[in-house]
């Protein structure tokens, strides 16, 4: 099972899901939802704590 994390576009603000390892912070993305560029970004990280917790079943 890969570890993924949840972000928000800034434009749209629809939640993606994406393996950690497919993200690097400060490389933009394309949005699927509105073609607007995402960023992972600290935001976009505070997220990750509660995701890792569920990942190792904490």
């Amino acid at each position: 099972m890969d570890l993924s994390i949840s972000y928000e576009c800034p434009d749209c603000k629809t939640i993606f899901r994406e393996k950690l390892t497919e993200l690097f912070p400060g490389r933009p993305r394309l949005c699927r939802h509105c073609g607007g560029m995402t960023r992972l970004t600290p935001d976009s990280l505070r997220g990750l704590a509660a995701d890792l917790r569920e990942f190792i079943g904490s």
